[in-house]
């Protein structure tokens, strides 16, 4: 029987991933790339739908194969890996044991010293973390060796596309926003548990905990350089923007990802974002910052070359009014572009919710995330396609990517 079983699951495999090859559509579609910007790579596009789909299939089967019990306190024990990883984080654990040694691992005492921890209970902290596969030890219970391994070394938070800020932001204000959310649930969308548990919004809250702010602003940096590199190389044809925008670009590692790609644009992107977020962003070669604040369209950067502007992830933070609000935004911002409507293009770097989705567990998951935290929602493309059209865009081609995200190409209606 287990060999049947093993037998129909390499079949199914090889189904998927004949499937996927068969439905490139390009020399593109096998073609990997790495960003010069971030040195982010991306395997060929359809290797990423292989590997997505087959994750998900695996995922599935090994979740089926558990007693519906231990189903059940294997999710529910999810709060216990994310408040681990998060002290792990905010201990600067990974940095410590990367200076001790990092290629190899440490005894337990030197770590617990380095970072002002009980020896005894940190070890059980790196144990819990050792059998989750984020941290490398010898795999004995009683050991006192622990290293990093390439998962923990992703949580220092000076290393190249570091998680260091998702996991501060995951196991603090993200955290507590989510032990609200019967609010949001008993009253509907509209009640943002958030903001019903703290009598603010998360925008307000983190601006008032400067460390916090900074700790989200490096988590979208951290979460980014795939998606980034994803979105310069949709297909999308940002050659033919005179100059480009980026709302709500946070640090701007998008517009250095697409200024790597299409060079003509270097000193002609800019990115508009909060004062408070511009001011720490770090020099990105040929991206300008500008505060400001993407529902007044007087703060939006404009010139009469400027014809282009982006929104990555922005949108799906607001209600549908909110959303289409900053579109309009947009619209008086571009009218000071010297170049015809038809010339005029707005891109919507998003989730979109698709039926048989391999990756429809961190998009609806996230979905979540969004009514809890600020109110806002992922969509459907013809739920952005509605957005678009309450804004007055019309939305011409939708580009997918070796990522989460979809790039919505619109021009403003005739």
């Amino acid at each position: 029987m287990l060999r049947s079983l093993i037998c129909s699951i390499i079949a199914a495999l090889a189904a998927v991933v004949a499937g996927v090859l068969l439905q490139a559509s390009s020399v593109s579609d096998l073609a990997p790339y790495k960003s010069p910007a971030s040195g982010a790579f991306l395997p060929p596009m359809a290797v990423f739908k292989a590997a997505t789909k087959i994750s998900a299939f695996v995922d599935k089967v090994a979740f089926a194969l558990k007693p519906p019990p231990v189903q059940i306190m294997s999710l529910l024990s999810g709060y216990q890996t994310t408040q681990a990883i998060g002290v792990f984080a905010s201990m600067r654990i990974a940095e410590a044991m990367d200076k001790l040694n990092p290629e190899g691992m440490s005894e337990v005492k030197d770590i617990a010293a380095a970072v002002g921890a009980d020896a005894d209970a940190l070890r059980r902290l790196l144990r819990l973390l050792s059998v989750l596969g984020v941290v490398a030890s010898d795999g004995t219970p009683d050991t006192t060796l622990f290293g990093n391994s390439a998962t923990s070394k992703m949580l220092i938070k000076d290393a190249p596309g570091s998680l260091w800020g998702a996991a501060i932001s995951s196991s603090t204000n993200h955290y507590l926003g989510w032990t609200n959310m019967e609010a949001s649930i008993k009253k509907g969308a509209s009640t943002i548990a958030f903001d019903d548990k703290f009598k603010m919004n998360y925008w307000d809250y983190v601006k008032k905990r400067p460390e916090e702010e900074g700790a989200f602003a490096h988590f979208m940096t951290g979460v980014s350089m795939e998606p980034n590199a994803a979105i310069a190389m949709s297909g999308a044809n940002f050659s033919e923007c005179g100059a480009i925008v980026d709302v709500g670009g946070g640090h701007g590692s998008l517009l250095a990802d697409i200024v790597a790609a299409f060079p003509a644009l270097a000193g002609k992107a800019t990115v508009i974002d909060l004062p408070s977020v511009t001011k720490s962003a770090p020099s990105r070669a040929g991206v300008a910052f500008q505060g400001g604040d993407f529902f007044n369209a007087k703060t939006l950067p404009r010139s009469a070359s400027t014809n282009c502007y982006i929104a990555k992830v922005v949108l799906h933070d607001w209600v549908e009014d909110k959303a289409v609000a900053i579109l309009k935004s947009v619209t008086g911002a571009m009218d000071a572009a010297a170049v015809p409507a038809s010339a005029r293009k707005v891109y919507l770097a998003e989730q979109i919710l698709t039926e048989g989705d391999a990756l429809a567990v961190p998009k609806i998951g996230l979905d979540v995330n969004m009514m809890v935290m600020v109110g806002g929602q992922e969509r459907t493309e013809a739920e952005w396609a509605g957005v678009l059209d309450k804004a007055g865009y019309v939305k011409v081609k939708t580009h997918p990517t070796r990522s989460l995200f979809s790039v919505m190409e619109a021009t403003p209606k005739a």
